[in-house]
């Protein structure tokens, strides 16, 4: 077994998610386990939201929201085939 932890910066992009990927492709004969960060800035917008909510601007944390989930829908469609995008997009709705 071998554990493999990638940071933020790994997987910050559509790109980086693809490279992490064939790393780990190429250790499955060892079993890996692999952590993931959150992808790059998430958590400081994790942050921004958590802020604005507990300053009572709900439109600030609903916006800070709405940027992590377009964030992650781009980069995630930009790793997943289009035949499964659709169900990609059911399963975060």
């Amino acid at each position: 077994m071998i554990v493999m932890k990638f940071g933020g910066s790994s997987v910050a992009d559509a790109e980086s998610i693809e490279r992490v990927a064939g790393i780990v492709r190429g250790t499955l004969d060892r079993q890996p386990v692999v952590v993931v960060s959150a992808m790059a800035k998430t958590t400081r917008r994790l942050l921004e939201a958590a802020d604005a909510a507990a300053a009572g601007d709900r439109e600030g944390a609903h916006a800070a929201f709405d940027e992590i989930e377009t964030y992650h829908r781009r980069e995630s469609h930009g790793v997943v085939p289009p035949a499964g995008r659709q169900a990609l997009d059911a399963a975060l709705d």
